[in-house]
């Protein structure tokens, strides 16, 4: 197993608990941190070079975007009463295009789907993490404002179900290639640059963004908006909470056909869908139990589980493996025919929610502490078939993979914030 240890350039000062975001572009590693960005040369294990410029935007993920060609690595900012995207050289750090967008304004979208209406809309922006396209999302929620008992005002944030628009970027210039109208989303704003795969609600019926064109295309009727919506190789399924339990839909896409049932459960408060390879998807149901739907909108099993299901992976064949975070972390991995655990790796701190399928490899790494120190480190590898588990002592929280190796912070606290400004790289050798 080799490694090794690349040195990175503190933040500034003023900036240093603003959480970095982490994108890779071919060979370079580019770090945004505050205002500053820092891009790391994965052949030659060195800092390529430093510059200001960065996303400068605390608490939000999705910032960054890298292309897969090494070309060009996308930063998103807020100024000027909208949004900027600029483009940065991967190799350089020297910028070459910068782009305005403003949101479209979804107060009255809003009014309209919302008794009495929202008193305003909070929007939320990020790049999508696809590496085969730049894409710009945008949120929209509704908030209302309220007087308490004694006088004050509050105001609360709806962060379920957004409406979304998605702009699509040229990365070569920045110029934009279409723009959608905005729809109805069904995962939350949070959860848009991972999981969101071009599925909303629209006048009526579930639809599918043509990414090639930037159109909504209707796929099937529908009587709202769904709690959960995943798309599964040719299948998209779909999940609305009812009074008693659960409404299930599965469509297949190459020929319309579409599959219903019911699943009677009591006591469902909220439900999300991750695809897991051959039509299936993981059900998370209120964040402490899982269920299999396959392709024949049936739920096949279902099991508790101990903490927050942040990630889910499954290939046809091969176990389902989720991932969890939080207190009680651990990685399982259930049959896919039976529901049986066949793994539960717990780890000794929260962590985890970071399985990541290494690069050029069959294999997935998730963060998992065996000590009671984030400074000790601790990484499960497992194939993708479910066999092979090991534990290796390297530092963890992953920021990405390149060419059979996973790339990792260096020592963090127990709070999980870093103790130094490194990164390391860290060969898995299968087998």
């Amino acid at each position: 197993m080799g490694q090794c240890r690349i040195s990175l350039p503190a933040p500034p000062r003023s900036e240093y608990e603003f959480p970095p975001e982490f994108v890779r572009s071919g060979r370079y590693l580019v770090r945004g941190a505050g205002s500053q960005l820092v891009g790391v040369d994965l052949h030659a294990a060195r800092v390529a070079w430093e510059t200001k410029g960065g996303p400068g935007w605390p608490g939000t993920d999705g910032t960054m975007w890298g292309g897969a060609d090494e070309a060009c690595v996308a930063v998103l900012t807020r100024g000027g009463g909208g949004l900027r995207v600029r483009g940065v050289a991967a190799s350089s750090g020297d910028e070459f295009w910068k782009t305005r967008c403003t949101p479209t304004d979804t107060t009255e979208l809003w009014s309209r789907c919302l008794r009495g209406g929202p008193v305003g809309v909070e929007y939320g922006a990020c790049l999508l993490q696809r590496q085969d396209m730049l894409a710009l999302a945008v949120t929209s929620n509704p908030t209302r404002t309220e007087q308490t008992e004694t006088g004050a005002l509050t105001t609360h944030l709806s962060s379920g179900r957004p409406l979304i628009e998605v702009t699509r970027l040229d990365p070569a210039n920045g110029k934009q290639l279409w723009r959608t109208e905005p729809a109805r989303a069904a995962c939350d704003g949070v959860s848009v640059p991972t999981r969101w795969d071009g599925l909303v609600f629209r006048d009526g019926a579930l639809a599918s963004l043509d990414w090639a064109t930037g159109e909504w295309t209707p796929l099937t009727e529908a009587d709202g908006p769904p709690n959960a919506l995943a798309r599964s190789g040719t299948i998209v399924g779909a999940v609305w909470l009812r009074r008693g339990g659960m409404r299930l839909a599965a469509m297949d896409s190459r020929d319309g056909c579409v599959r219903r049932s019911q699943h009677q459960e009591r006591g469902i408060r909220s439900v999300a869908a991750y695809p897991v390879g051959a039509g299936d998807f993981l059900l998370a149901i209120n964040s402490r139990t899982v269920a299999l739907m396959n392709a024949a909108a049936e739920v096949r099993w279902r099991a508790r589980i101990g903490a927050y299901v942040y990630r889910a992976f499954g290939s046809p064949g091969s176990p389902v493996f989720v991932d969890t975070a939080g207190a009680g972390a651990a990685l399982y991995a259930f049959d896919r025919g039976t529901g049986a655990v066949l793994i539960h790796e717990r780890s000794a701190l929260g962590g985890g929610g970071d399985l990541t399928r290494v690069e050029g490899t069959d294999l997935l790494a998730v963060s998992l502490s065996s000590r009671k120190s984030h400074a000790a480190g601790g990484l499960v590898v497992v194939g993708v078939d479910g066999t092979g588990l090991r534990r290796l002592d390297v530092s963890s929280g992953i920021v990405g993979s390149h060419r059979g190796s996973v790339i990792t912070r260096a020592e963090m606290d127990r709070d999980g914030w870093p103790l130094s400004d490194d990164v390391v790289v860290t060969a898995l050798a299968e087998g």
